[in-house]
């Protein structure tokens, strides 16, 4: 019977491959034009690409370390570009070219791969042409276009996020534990891409925990906490040497602020973390007002107001040097 069993599945699996192999194909063509016509048209890169790839530049010439201690950044990212400029030694293109290009190609790759993995999260949610129109239409949004074909991170932090909760869904049918293994090990790289990356697995984590409040979907515990250890365990593997470099969870002064971690310049101000907060606040209240068409509070012509957090006087400061900050000066004009 088993064997029938399996010779009954095996057609049925290539059929439905076929059913999928189709609009597949229609995903990375349509994904991999729109990405190679941005990245053939792109002039320049964006300032933060700049940034991961003179951090990828890093990681091949200085101690891992150094550079993971005195970078904002999350190393994921920067690692693909060191290792894809390894592979792809171009002889003809100078070092910035090579990077450059390498990072590009990596979106590429990662755009295409990230159409694929929205088509099966649509198609395990709701049905398969529901996964291939979000996967369609959110490649052809502008804006998720053009940052997913720069040299960002974001291309790869949705591809592995998508993935994590795609290995979540079908994970949590059965609570397998290999698979959620996968999704931790998946969730673990994502952190290394974003400090944003831990959402997914304390979200899988929280659900597989909290469905046991509810009698209808309660699994044995013996069942579930190896699943949690599971997901967890993977997670941690690939996640805790950089937590351990920097003693952690981030070295972005933003994620620092959040989780409570940002004591540096605190004792230089005399400054307790309530009062760093209501600083804090005041920075975003005046770069709202800034920013806001109809609101000419706090600027008069030939003064800017802009934050600097180094300067004794405060984060918000004037600058008599107006063509240095024209963004501000032009919209504070309509």
């Amino acid at each position: 019977m088993e064997e029938g069993l399996e010779k009954s599945s095996g057609p049925k699996r290539h059929r439905r491959w076929r059913k999928e192999a189709g609009p597949i194909l229609i995903l990375l063509l349509l994904t991999g034009g729109i990405h190679a016509w941005l990245i053939y048209h792109t002039e320049l890169p964006a300032r933060d690409g700049v940034g991961f790839m003179r951090y990828a530049w890093r990681l091949q010439h200085e101690p891992w370390g150094d550079v993971l201690r005195t970078s904002h950044q999350h190393p994921g990212y920067p690692l693909t570009i060191a290792v894809a400029s390894k592979l792809l030694d171009f002889d003809n293109l100078s070092l910035c070219d090579r990077m450059l290009l390498s990072a590009q190609l990596i979106n590429l790759a990662a755009g295409c791969l990230l159409a694929v993995a929205m088509f099966y999260l649509g198609k395990e949610l709701f049905n398969p042409r529901v996964g291939f129109w979000t996967a369609a239409l959110f490649q052809c949004l502008p804006v998720a276009a053009r940052i997913t074909s720069d040299a960002l991170s974001e291309a790869t932090f949705l591809l592995t996020a998508t993935v994590t909760l795609l290995l979540a869904i079908r994970s949590l049918r059965d609570y397998s534990i290999w698979r959620l293994g996968l999704c931790g090990a998946c969730g673990g790289c994502c952190f290394l891409i974003r400090p944003e990356g831990a959402g997914p697995i304390v979200a899988v984590l929280a659900m597989l925990l909290g469905l046991q409040a509810v009698a209808r979907w309660r699994r044995p515990w013996r069942q579930v906490l190896p699943a949690a250890a599971s997901l967890t365990v993977a997670a941690a593997l690939v996640a805790g040497p950089y937590v351990a470099v920097l003693g952690n969870l981030t070295n972005k002064p933003t994620g620092q602020a959040v989780i409570g971690l940002a004591q540096r310049k605190i004792e230089d101000g005399g400054l307790r973390m309530e009062d760093r907060g209501r600083r804090l606040f005041a920075i975003f209240d005046v770069r709202s007002s800034l920013l806001n068409p109809r609101s000419a509070i706090l600027y008069k012509p030939g003064q800017v107001l802009w934050e600097c957090e180094d300067s004794p006087s405060g984060p918000v400061q004037s600058a008599q040097n107006d063509d240095q900050y024209m963004p501000f000066r032009h919209v504070s004009h309509h």
